[in-house]
């Protein structure tokens, strides 16, 4: 249908055609709008990439902009949206800011962590009309600022309700819920939108919704619970552990390089995308430009960036035509990257739900995509559960198909077959790391933190990926590491010691433990033997130990500790006193 068969306000729809290239509706718009203009609750449940956030941005802004007499900022908030990230945030804004680009009084805003909470103040303080904001930063604000009056929410929307309860936001999002129905005059209208419905989704639209319209636009590729893109090419790679370095950078350079396409990459962990960021920009795309090949534009994306920094890479990499995002699975959910055409899984998603919303990310309101699964020789019973569980059927890409592309590479010496170019770009790789303490340290921190996750996946998918079976010495050459797994595992050790003799060292409570044990007769530092009565200058036959017994080593954790930066109480020291 088209948008202008909706009854919206001309301005809307011109703004929809002009400024987003958007004339006609997709399903689940199709079926959101005249349920949400005609002012019931609705649960909308529909697959990644369908365009929910159009479906319920569309309703608000035409109800707002119908109002009599018109709200401009200083009426305050009248549209309320909790989403679960600050890249959801800032594009959902986005959305609004642009939706209401013809209509200059309604002023849209929002609120995440990693802002400047002075100036989210000072925007409040303004007036805002739509809302956008994550639960943790609401609350905040609600405890906070006294400006910030919900009183006259018209709209409450939850988008992405799986994912907010899955990250440990339900009591967050109860506790804004009472908080909207306990002070607005008139009961909100409400919308739940969610990829996949489950028990907890179920459970907080049975406390939310009055009513409400269940709107469930499902596929014939989807079960009960999850939906898939109808335009996306799913593939698997099964890949031996040595190997999967080499396999990724060919995968990347025939997709990436040879031809101009936009791919994620989901990796493990933090870490491990720091290093793989490094050494493709630093030594990966050395090699291509030194083969007469484009090179390619790297970006990272996880939680432990700066926001500032988020936002940066976001933008530049929703802006540029080919590039590659490697990220972890803070961008798996509700992110629009326009013209994402491959979805690159390095390692297994923990459940089968989040293999569904890592490939989400393509295949995006009706247009194709394509997307691969990296397996190990140990993991192949994945795929079994993917098709068992979600009844996706993969097909294979066979290794040798991905490493010919390798072949167009030019090294220093003469090599025939794709073996000897994958070993000669391996060597590139190992030669980088010998040469550079930095990127070997970082590559052996993103090994430590392979394993560690790998050894942490829920124990339902345990059987699917035997931690046992994994062989650690080959896995370490797909960090381009030449120790053995013990010397690497005696590094991850030094880590750990280094970073628990820090915390003792800045750690305000060992020197008043020390001290206080000093005056009690212990002698420097080393517990009086229990049958010397003497030694603990107590009476009553009762020992030093027994009296003064300070807390062990392991446990004088930081939180004791008032002065960071105070020098402990050394031996000499405590004698003085």
């Amino acid at each position: 249908h088209n948008y202008s068969e909706l009854s919206l306000h001309p301005y809307l729809v011109k703004c929809l055609s002009d400024r987003l290239s958007i004339s006609e509706t997709t399903s689940v718009q199709q079926n959101s709008i005249p349920a949400l203009m005609s002012g019931s609750d609705a649960l909308i449940k529909s697959m990644t990439g369908s365009g929910k956030t159009l479906a319920f941005a569309v309703p608000v802004v035409q109800d707002l902009q119908s109002l009599a007499p018109p709200i401009g900022r200083s009426d305050g908030v009248h549209a309320l949206v909790i989403v679960p990230t600050r890249e959801l945030a800032l594009q959902c804004y986005e959305c609004f800011s642009v939706l209401c680009q013809s209509f200059k009084r309604l002023v849209t805003g929002y609120l995440c962590g990693g802002e400047k909470k002075k100036s989210e103040k000072a925007r409040i303080r303004k007036g805002i009309n739509i809302l956008v904001t994550t639960p943790g930063r609401l609350l905040d604000h609600m405890q906070s600022t006294g400006n910030l009056r919900l009183n006259r929410v018209k709209w409450f929307v939850v988008d992405e309700a799986d994912r907010l309860l899955e990250a440990g936001f339900e009591e967050s999002v109860k506790k804004v819920m009472d908080h909207l129905y306990s002070v607005c005059t008139v009961r909100p209208q409400t919308v739940l939108l969610s990829a996949t419905l489950t028990p907890g989704v179920e459970r907080l639209a049975g406390m939310s919704l009055n009513e409400p319209q269940v709107i469930d636009i499902s596929s014939d590729r989807c079960l009960s619970s999850y939906v898939l893109p109808e335009n996306l090419t799913q593939h698997y790679v099964v890949v031996a552990p040595k190997l999967r370095l080499i396999t990724l950078s060919a995968l990347l350079m025939d997709k990436c390089s040879l031809s101009e396409s936009k791919a994620l990459v989901f990796m493990q962990s933090q870490d491990v995308v720091d290093f793989h960021h490094v050494i493709f920009t630093n030594v990966f795309n050395k090699v291509l430009s030194r083969s007469g090949q484009k090179c390619i534009n790297f970006y990272q994306l996880h939680g432990n960036m700066d926001q500032s920094k988020r936002r940066q890479v976001f933008g530049e990499f929703r802006s540029v035509k080919s590039g590659v995002l490697l990220c972890t699975d803070v961008a798996a959910r509700g992110l629009d990257v326009p013209a994402v055409d491959w979805i690159v899984q390095f390692s297994c998603a923990p459940k089968p739900e989040d293999y569904v919303h890592r490939v989400g990310r393509t295949a995006r309101i009706g247009k194709s995509g394509n997307a691969v699964q990296f397996v190990l020789n140990t993991e192949t019973k994945f795929l079994e559960l993917l098709q068992k569980d979600l009844n996706i059927n993969l097909s294979e890409m066979p290794l040798k198909t991905c490493l010919k592309v390798l072949m167009f590479l030019k090294f220093n010496r003469q090599v025939f077959t794709e073996e000897e170019y994958a070993t000669e770009l391996q060597t590139c790789y190992e030669t980088a790391l010998t040469n550079d303490s930095d990127l070997m340290a970082l590559a052996k921190r993103a090994y430590l933190s392979y394993i560690r996750s790998y050894a942490t996946y829920p124990k339902a998918i345990t059987e699917e990926l035997p931690f046992r079976s994994l062989h650690l010495g080959h896995l370490a050459k797909s960090f381009a590491l030449q120790e053995s797994p013990k010397v690497l595992g005696a590094y991850g050790f030094r880590l750990k010691q280094q970073s628990i003799d820090l915390q003792h060292k800045y750690n305000h409570y060992n020197q008043r433990v020390e001290h206080n044990f000093k005056r009690s007769g212990g002698a420097d530092g080393v517990y009086p033997d229990s049958d010397d009565e003497g030694a603990g200058g107590g009476g009553g036959g009762q020992s030093a130990r027994k009296r003064h017994r300070p807390m062990p080593t392991e446990m004088r954790t930081s939180e004791f500790g008032g002065q960071l930066f105070t020098k402990p109480v050394t031996k000499k020291r405590a004698k003085k006193r």
